[in-house]
């Protein structure tokens, strides 16, 4: 109950911010996207069209479709993968994914979710 209350104030909030804010408020879109179980929703950005959220749980992406509701996993998660933040990059349609704990960055194709990169960061004072 808490992902989905936590999904919604995500949304609005995203919405009220962004220019797919005026269309799916004009076409009355869905007022309620909801996550796969054990979802547990970090970050959320969008291309204008499309919502995009990662997960704590897999580091898992999903697209969320802000008008009828509908939600697919672009990129699946695997254990010990975190999603802790999201940024979507207009110029080329990447998806940037902040890692966590294993202080990495992945690059992800937007529309189909394919991993293009990972960037791996070293802890202070490591080489």
């Amino acid at each position: 109950m808490a992902r989905s209350r936590f999904a919604i104030l995500a949304l609005a909030l995203l919405m009220s911010l962004s220019p797919v804010a005026a269309s799916a408020h004009q076409d009355r879109g869905s007022d309620r996207i909801d996550l796969p179980d054990g979802w547990r929703p970090e970050g959320i950005t969008t291309d204008g069209t499309f919502l995009y959220a990662g997960s704590l749980a897999n580091g898992a992406i999903l697209r969320a479709n802000p008008r009828n509701g509908t939600t697919k996993i672009i990129a699946r998660g695997r254990e010990g993968r975190m999603a802790v933040g999201i940024d979507y990059d207009r110029s080329r349609a990447l998806l940037w994914v902040a890692g966590g704990s294993p202080k990495t960055i992945r690059a992800y194709d937007a529309h189909s979710g394919a991993l293009l990169a990972r960037y791996s960061f070293p802890r202070a004072g490591e080489r």
